[in-house]
């Protein structure tokens, strides 16, 4: 193999080839490639503290809603236990208004009874008055 001038040209053309190619072209692109790389970590890092920020929004928001639902079940349940009450309150008026009237009822009866004994016993005085007078005739 012959190394002549050409070879030498080639290679030292070649060379300062490669040094442009690096001045021009390869270290802007290594350059856009470190910004990127860092653009990269940087939002990585943002994205992590954001997803730490949504999940301790997460919990607080279950944490919430936890609480909303046990305030409705004790209000529910003091709604209940009052309506239980006032229900058994309105039975018991209502029992109460029931045996007043049927106490009055039954003396209303026993009077009427009375009056109708009383009427009876006259009725069969008079009956009897009057068969004893005609008997007696």
């Amino acid at each position: 193999m012959e190394f002549n001038a050409t070879f030498i040209v080639s290679t030292i053309s070649f060379i300062i080839f490669v040094f442009i190619m690096n001045q021009i072209l390869y270290k802007p692109i290594l350059a856009i490639i470190e910004e990127r790389k860092k653009y990269f970590e940087d939002n990585s890092k943002v994205i992590q503290n954001n997803n730490e920020k949504a999940e301790k929004l997460n919990t607080k928001y279950n944490n919430v809603i936890q609480s909303a639902g046990n305030d409705s079940k004790n209000i529910i349940s003091k709604g209940l236990l009052e309506a239980k009450e006032k229900k058994a309150e309105i039975i018991k008026e209502a029992k109460e208004k029931s045996k007043k009237i049927q106490e009055e009822e039954l003396k209303k009866i026993h009077t009427e009874r009375e009056n109708l004994k009383n009427e009876f016993d006259l009725s069969v005085d008079n009956i009897t008055n009057s068969i004893s007078e005609v008997i007696e005739k």
